[in-house]
């Protein structure tokens, strides 16, 4: 089986949305997109490849929404510690 294109998933930053964490690649464009992360911020992104473009979306939606309670979580956090 040839691997022609396949979806990949990275962390949120928190000003992430969709669009930004989630797209489709293939080996070449994916290849020029780790060289031009530079090493360390890649390893750091935590990336999932999928061939099912449905269950990289499932993936990225539950990577923002944890992000979003992650988030939410420290605001509190901030404003009970005052």
């Amino acid at each position: 089986m040839k691997l022609s294109k396949f979806w990949v998933v990275r962390d949120p930053s928190p000003e992430s949305e969709l669009g930004d964490i989630l797209f489709s690649s293939d080996v070449n464009h994916f290849a020029s997109y780790c060289i031009g992360t530079g090493h360390s911020q890649f390893m750091h992104e935590r990336h999932a490849i999928y061939t099912d473009a449905a269950e990289a979306k499932k993936d990225a939606e539950a990577r923002l929404k944890s992000r979003s309670s992650k988030t939410a979580e420290r605001v509190v956090e901030r404003f009970t510690r005052r």
